[in-house]
């Protein structure tokens, strides 16, 4: 295991029932800070990068990049004090915002090779990133010479490009096929969603507020309904625009994955609830630990859910994660003795990744919050092992590599149910070189980082040599 990473294991065995152990979710690394009191962590990929941010010893506030055999590492400003990242992609790389010497605040896409690279602007002095797909690809908003604040997309080929129309839009998600949606403000102050692309250019999706994107190129924002009541709405190119009904007031999307599962907030019995649509099953209410508030933060392709939760009336808030089969699992418990956490993204293993309160303050006040940590939520191994075979099933290999890795990864199930944990090592690694020896060959790199990462994680969970 990494030097200086904490591992904490559940250990309230009234809180461990059947619906964590299936979604295998005891386990909890710290993952630490760049030397100051606090940090989070926003954002994580398949390939087991994590992004988040940090305050360091001299009380600067910058992104970091984090991984299992790296730790935290810090990527710097742009010559400022202040550096944030709100994305990060299967290669690694982050996009997020800094603070050049001065005031000027802008985008930046940080890689391993290159390090923070100044995105620029549209001819004004700021910029803001919102999101980045795997190639790169960097979306968000821009002033422009003039004061105005445009939507543009980055490509490290193209620079950066005007999105926009009207007196104000902003771009807000982009997906793999370099899809960017967004919106678009007009005279009277009514906005338009909008969908671009560098071929087609921009499609208005109607009166609203788009929102996210997904891999398949489904669409989620937000709506004015006939009675002028905020709604939701998804868009498809074949179905068109169909706007959510669940009996009860949406009014903001909070995440759409790639399986078709819009999350949505909602109105009605409780303050603040979050609910999962999709096409064919409807709403769904996610529930409460118990509060009167759920907000949900990110769901992966399976329709995991993750985000915070209250215990009672507004406070404390605790992580959980959510599926159809477990229901609303409490994360807080692991905690870092605090009570407070909340999680932030879900990578399509499971993976939960966010903050957790370190202790409480003195004297408590349910308002406030004592020292926060970055942290990873992992499945126990055999759950993260089982959530592997999924994810190899579900990609479209050649028959007999797919037949070879899953036969290995059978080796390491078996072997975990015998409580053989040296076997089980020496099953993930022949797994490891197997999808080492493959990668260019049967298996594109985006196929293989997630492979090699989870089977990682598995190995330092069981400590092997």
């Amino acid at each position: 295991m990494t030097p200086g990473i904490r591992m904490v294991v559940a250990c309230c065995c009234s809180c461990i029932g059947s619906s964590v152990a299936a979604q295998g979710v005891p386990v909890m690394i710290d993952l630490g800070t760049l030397g100051g009191a606090s940090s989070e962590a926003v954002a994580l990929s398949d390939a087991g990068y994590v992004a988040g941010n940090s305050l360091r010893a001299d009380g600067a506030h910058h992104a970091f990049r984090w991984t299992a055999a790296d730790g935290m590492a810090d990527l710097g400003t742009l010559g400022g004090a202040f550096s944030e990242a709100v994305a990060v992609n299967a290669s690694g790389d982050v996009a997020g915002g800094a603070y050049l010497p001065g005031d000027a605040y802008h985008a930046f896409r940080w890689t391993a090779a290159d390090g923070m690279e100044d995105l620029g602007t549209l001819g004004g002095a700021q910029s803001e990133a919102r999101a980045m797909n795997g190639a790169g690809q960097v979306v968000g908003q821009s002033e422009r010479g003039d004061g105005s604040w445009h939507a543009f997309s980055w490509t490290p080929a193209g620079g950066m490009v005007d999105l926009g129309a009207g007196t104000r839009s902003d771009a807000l998600g982009v997906n793999g096929a370099g899809q960017v949606v967004g919106w678009t403000e007009q005279a009277d102050g009514s906005r338009r969603a909008f969908s671009w692309t560098a071929a087609g250019g921009r499609v208005d999706l109607g009166a609203g507020a788009a929102i996210a994107v997904n891999a398949a190129g489904q669409v989620a924002g937000m709506t004015t309904l006939p009675d002028d009541s905020p709604g939701i709405f998804s868009w498809t190119e074949t179905a068109g625009t169909v706007v959510l009904s669940c009996g009860r007031t949406l009014y903001d999307v909070l995440a759409l994955g790639d399986g078709g599962h819009v999350v949505a907030s909602s109105l009605g019995v409780a303050r603040v609830r979050s609910i999962l649509w999709t096409a064919a099953g409807g709403c769904v209410d996610l529930g409460t630990l118990g509060g009167t508030h759920t907000v949900a933060r990110a769901v992966n392709p399976g329709g995991q859910v993750v985000g915070w939760s209250s215990l009672w009336d507004d406070h404390p808030q605790h992580a959980f994660t959510w599926t159809a089969d477990g229901g609303m699992v409490d994360l807080g418990y692991w905690g870092l003795d605090g009570l407070k956490g909340r999680a932030n993204a879900v990578d399509s293993l499971g993976r939960v990744a966010g903050w957790s309160e370190l202790v409480p303050l003195v004297p408590r006040d349910d308002f406030a919050y004592g020292p926060t940590h970055a942290v990873l939520w992992k499945t126990a191994p055999t759950a993260e092992i089982e959530q592997l075979v999924s994810t190899l099933a579900g990609m479209v290999l050649p028959r007999g590599t797919a037949i070879s890795l899953a036969a290995k990864l059978a080796a390491v199930l078996a072997a975990l149910d015998a409580q053989d944990v040296p076997d089980a090592c020496d099953a993930l690694a022949s797994f490891a070189d197997a999808v080492a020896a493959q990668t260019g060959k049967k298996l594109g790199p985006e196929q293989a980082g997630p492979l090699g990462a989870a089977a990682a994680d598995v190995r330092a969970m069981l400590q092997c040599p």
